[in-house]
């Protein structure tokens, strides 16, 4: 097990009295439940801490707030300075999209992950690609630093193991993986509704929207690639919002002969396309994500594309389905 140096941090914590924390685009359960359980913590020290989200939390994680009394802000136009920006959860400076200004205008930049790429971005990195999610090192940090544990703490950490380990069924649990959320579990007792609120309670308009994403799903290398490309008229047709198309990367990869899956949506601006990777021990998509200019992890990565003049996204999707089928070993 790897000893991570936690020093540099806890210097930069003790010295800020306000400080920011930032967890990536499209925030999911890990990024946000580690800030918020940090931010707990972070709180009983005295600190005055913002979390500064770019999107409105997703509807399924709400309970964030309504149990565990986290309070997410949408940043504004004027923002004080902050003593210590954290990023947590992002693998790259590119994932903090529009507050990168919060982040570059703190005194001190700190980064707290568990992407294996290439995100030095901040002056004190804490970054460890064997913990399953970045809750997994906020676990071992406030441990190490002896937080006073709380229901609401609890809360958070595990939703943030909870959703990046799909339950704890991902091949990316460790020992050390089970027993953080053995802990969390013994201060909070049970917690299983957290995976109601996460992985079971679909909308209707989801249901409308996975009848739509099967009947568009094409398969590439005879069978063992899955693609989707769910366009905004899809959404509207079904009265989904993006929210509805969560874990459909998961849900293609999990159709029987499907090796690697690849969900594409529209970005937030014109051209603009998010690209969902998955697979099993068949392939690494962090590598061919890497190669496209994004990242992620072995079985689950992601990619930004921006068509322009020099390559349309028909040119970029053939070039992307052409190095998934070199990179599989089946």
């Amino acid at each position: 097990m790897t000893k991570m140096n936690w020093t540099p941090l806890r210097n930069a914590i003790g010295e800020a009295a306000h400080i920011v924390l930032l967890p990536h685009i499209y925030a999911d359960g890990d990024a946000l439940g580690s800030s918020g359980a940090l931010a707990l913590f972070l709180q009983a020290q005295g600190k005055q801490v913002t979390i500064a989200v770019e999107e409105a939390v997703q509807d399924k994680l709400s309970f964030l707030c309504t149990k565990a009394g986290i309070q997410f802000t949408l940043p504004e136009t004027e923002t004080p300075r902050a003593d210590l920006a954290i990023a947590v959860d992002v693998s790259d400076y590119a994932r903090l999209g529009s507050r990168k200004t919060l982040f570059d205008r703190a005194k001190v930049k700190a980064r707290i992950d568990h992407h294996g790429v290439s995100g030095d971005f901040a002056p004190i990195t804490v970054c460890n690609p064997d913990w399953a999610a970045t809750a997994e090192g906020i676990y071992e940090f406030l441990n190490e630093i002896g937080a006073n544990w709380t229901v609401p703490m609890a809360i958070c950490l595990y939703t943030g193991l909870v959703t990046d380990t799909g339950c704890f069924a991902y091949s990316n649990v460790r020992p050390e993986t089970m027993k953080a959320g053995a802990a969390m579990l013994e201060i909070a007792g049970d917690l299983s509704w957290i995976y109601r609120e996460t992985f079971e309670n679909k909308t209707k308009s989801c249901i409308a929207l996975t009848a739509v994403a099967y009947a568009k799903t094409e398969y590439e290398a005879g069978g063992r690639i899955a693609y989707l490309q769910l366009e905004a008229q899809d959404y509207d047709s079904a009265g989904a919002t993006d929210e509805d198309s969560e874990g459909f990367s998961a849900m293609l990869r999990a159709i029987q002969g499907v090796h690697v899956s690849i969900f594409v949506r529209d970005g937030k601006n014109p051209g603009q396309y998010r690209i969902s990777l998955r697979s099993d021990e068949a392939s690494d998509v962090s590598k061919v994500a890497a190669e496209f200019g994004g990242g992620g992890h072995a079985r689950a990565a992601g990619i930004t594309f921006v068509s322009d003049k020099e390559e349309t996204f028909t040119q970029f999707k053939n070039r992307l389905i052409t190095r998934l089928k070199e990179g599989m070993n089946v």
